[in-house]
């Protein structure tokens, strides 16, 4: 036995030492010099070779390499001589020729049959679809220069250019002009449970964490769903259900991989279909009909930035998951002296084990948090997770883009990206609140103001903050304060003890957690408030999260209104008296609910973001109106909505937004609820969403009502040209209503909505571009029983504006 094992150990050894003929190389564009990942490879053993997503290969032999044959879809088939060689960098020059669609004129497409296995064992093959797994990832993102190479191998034309071009190559051989560095580790339990951390970074000139975060979302972690994010916009997959009608599909090449076969199959939209569609490569090996790497890019590219990603799978553990994600961005319109900058990411995935021991108890409603020391670790760290060590250049783009970061103070003009995502601008000790300085409404006119709270620079525990407010038309100043107390984090649960004194407008739910930001479609409608109610008022407020995906909020409050327009609400006092009330005391306790099924968290060490959900969001209120010694107001108001846009395959996006409400006893206008009318005759006039854009506004008031918005956008799938992209929506608005004891609602003239009210229109957004703002028309007409008697006054053309982000 021991004789034996000798023999196999000596055979081991034989096998090792004379597999000593090794060849390493990378293959790049020769006119790019950007590595070519996937390529095939030839010796002249006939031993087969394929480089990686970086570019690189390495080749073993018992005997010695003397040529390679090299390849590549897209490229010149080229032969060269290796003899003595061990290591190169060979260059392949692109073909000057197109391959062009073609039609069969018998039998199927062979390509229809690779595709349709792969879209049949999808599910298998997705890892977030059928595995349970863990891993680490490593992140790298760079952005440079994009310098042709015809200026920069050629000295004479460098000295050609002006001193500031010449400077800026100079600068861009050296240095990177960003640099970060990310290592994130993740668990997946099925069907959908996700929790990635990010547990070091690390961004040239900032300290600040806010893009630790971007590695991992710019491309889809899988190329198997339906829909794929490519730079945070949806494209349809190419192997997705019935992709054969949508894509052409053609074979370019036949490789082995092993006894498996690899198929190279190239594809891009079909022409005349007009869809978000990507092109590129696919490389299905025959073991499972699985991608085992990818090239795809967008089949049109934006104006602003040109993007391409990469995936590479291996078997790990007899399934195939990915391995590594690079990313190359070209940014059209961000140049550095005339060079436009490019973006390189590249995510290595490792430490991967398939179906560990997870529980449910180790996910939460936070998907994606950061650690706390999340830029504080060494060296020592980092060369744990890195492919490879620094190179001079990174090293040296640290130490420059660090010195300068601190001398331009880059961390505090980052934190003006935060206050776009947060609304609050950190400025030392406290966050001012940007919803508070700049707005307008028709009562109010321009409002003015001013309005912060302090930060975790304070305290963890607590915030205190405040704001105050000037309208130019009605000439009042307003104001309010708040304490809010931070008692358990993982259970959100707070309390708030608020005071303000302000203008309210009547007939209106205000949700605490439900706000129309006032730079979207739906803020447009700020513009037609033009009654607003003195307003008073004091509260405290408890919230907490329950059953995972359920918010809380208890509350009670005591509320003053003094009524400025000429309405009153006619209150009996005796049988001999009434009043003509304009002044109202309101007491009231609540709850408020909103419930947002499978939405996800992100956690920053300073903020929280929700993400998009897949599902409806179901918002309700409950406001009970207490009567106290005073004789006031005693009712009970419920409200509930819902809104939810989805993503029809092929079809666009439909929008629905739906609230109803219901009053139990008596109140006045304040409490009731006004449909949300936008139609004011020889006006200047603006779309907006969630409202009834041929209603007169506060044209209705009910206690009992249920509204209905819905929008389909078909995006540019029924109109688009090269630089032409309008998008087309469909529109309909429904309402209906009631009111109780209308002969006691006096002052104002209104009606109720028990007939129904409809509108329908047609909306060409995005006819024009102006910096990140877009305008377009919208065109509404008004029928059904409240159809006006007059037919031009049922018709009403706005202008549709939007924004980019």
């Amino acid at each position: 036995m021991k004789r034996y094992t000798f023999f196999i150990l000596f055979f081991v050894l034989f096998v090792t030492a004379t597999a000593q003929h090794t060849l390493k190389g990378k293959v790049i564009d020769e006119k790019t010099k950007e590595a070519l990942a996937f390529v095939n490879i030839l010796t002249n053993q006939k031993i087969g070779a394929t480089t990686n997503i970086d570019g690189l290969f390495t080749i073993n032999s018992t005997s010695p390499i003397t040529s390679l044959k090299l390849s590549y879809v897209g490229y010149e088939m080229k032969e060269i001589d290796v003899t003595g060689k061990t290591s190169l960098v060979i260059s392949l020059k692109p073909t000057s020729y197109q391959l062009s669609e073609f039609t069969l004129l018998a039998g199927e497409n062979p390509a229809h049959r690779i595709i349709n296995k792969v879209v049949e064992n999808r599910n298998i093959h997705n890892p977030e679809k059928s595995l349970n797994f863990k891993y680490e990832s490593y992140n790298k993102l760079f952005v440079t220069g994009a310098v042709d190479t015809a200026i920069i191998n050629h000295p004479e034309k460098i000295a050609a250019l002006d001193s500031s071009s010449q400077r800026a190559i100079d600068f861009l051989e050296k240095h990177h002009i960003f640099l970060m560095e990310s290592v994130t580790e993740r668990k997946y339990l099925l069907p959908d449970k996700s929790y990635e951390k990010v547990m070091a970074s690390r961004v040239s000139g900032l300290q600040n964490n806010t893009f630790s975060l971007i590695a991992t979302e710019i491309q889809s972690f899988s190329f198997y769903n339906e829909m794929l994010n490519v730079g945070g916009s949806s494209y349809l997959n190419p192997i997705s259900v019935n992709s054969i009608n949508k894509y052409f599909f053609l074979i370019e090449d036949t490789t082995f991989s092993g006894i498996d076969t690899v198929y190279v199959i190239s594809f891009r939209p079909k022409k005349g279909k007009n869809f978000s569609g990507l092109k590129g490569l696919l490389y299905i090996n025959t073991d499972g009909y699985a991608v085992q790497n990818v090239v795809a890019e967008p089949n049109e590219e934006s104006e602003s930035f040109g993007i391409k990603i990469q995936q590479q799978y291996e078997k790990i553990e007899n399934r195939w998951f990915p391995v590594q994600l690079n990313t190359t961005i070209l940014f059209n319109n961000a140049t550095i002296n005339n060079f436009k900058m490019l973006g390189i990411g590249k995510s290595y995935i490792k430490n991967i084990e398939i179906n560990p021991e997870l529980k449910k108890n180790e996910f939460g409603i936070v998907a994606t948090e950061v650690a706390d020391d999340v830029t504080k670790k060494d060296e020592e760290f980092w060369n744990k997770y890195r492919e490879d060590t620094l190179s001079d250049k990174e090293r040296a783009t640290y130490h420059v883009i660090d010195s300068l970061g601190k001398a331009e103070k880059f961390d505090k003009k980052l934190i003006a990206i935060e206050a776009f995502l947060t609304g609050k601008f950190r400025v030392g000790f406290v966050d001012l609140d940007l919803d508070k300085f700049l707005s307008f409404n028709d009562y109010e006119g321009f409002r003015f103001g001013t309005g912060m709270h302090t930060n975790n620079k304070v305290s963890r525990l607590f915030s205190v903050g405040g704001y105050g407010a000037f309208g130019t038309k009605d000439n009042t100043f307003k104001y309010g304060g708040d304490v809010n107390f931070f008692i358990h984090k993982n259970y959100e649960i707070e309390l708030n003890l608020s005071y303000q004194k302000d203008v309210i407008e009547p007939g209106n739910t205000r949700f605490y957690t439900y706000k129309i930001p006032l730079m979207s479609a739906a803020g447009n409608r700020f513009f037609y408030m033009n009654r607003m109610n003195n307003n008073e008022k004091v509260e405290a407020r408890l919230q907490f999260r329950t059953l995972r995906y359920l918010k809380v909020f208890l509350f009670t409050n005591q509320e003053s209104v003094d009524v400025t327009s000429d309405y009153y609400y006619l209150k009996k006092i005796n049988d001999y008296t009434w009043l003509h009330d304009k002044n109202y005391l309101f007491n009231e306790i609540g709850v408020e609910l909103k419930y947002a099924f499978k939405q996800k968290v992100i956690q920053t060490t300073n903020y929280k973001y929700a993400k998009p959900t897949k599902y409806p969001i179901l918002y309700a209120r409950i406001e009970h109106g207490l009567n106290n010694t005073y004789n006031e107001y005693e009712y009970t108001r419920i409200t509930v909505k819902t809104v939810k846009t989805f993503e029809i395959k092929n079809l666009g996006k439909p929008s629905i937004y739906v609230e109803s409400g219901i009053i139990f006893g008596d109140a006045p206008i304040q409490k009731l609820n006004s449909s949300i009318g936008l139609y004011i005759p020889g006006a200047f006039l603006t779309a907006a969403e969630l409202a009834f854009e041929t209603m007169y506004p506060y044209e209705f008031y009910s206690d009992r009502f249920t509204y209905i918005h819905f929008k389909h956008n078909f995006g540019n799938l029924l109109i688009k040209t090269k630089k032409f992209k309008p998008e087309l929506v469909l529109a309909s608005n429904i309402g209906f209503g009631s009111l109780n004891n209308k002969e006691n609602h006096g002052g104002q003239t209104f009606n109720t909505l028990e007939k129904g009210f409809y509108e329908s229109g047609i909306l060409i957004n995005n006819l024009i571009k102006l910096n990140f703002t877009t305008f377009g028309v919208a065109a509404y007409y008004r029928y059904g029983p409240y159809k006006l008697q007059k037919e031009s006054d049922n018709f009403t053309v706005k202008m549709s504006f939007g924004y980019l982000f």
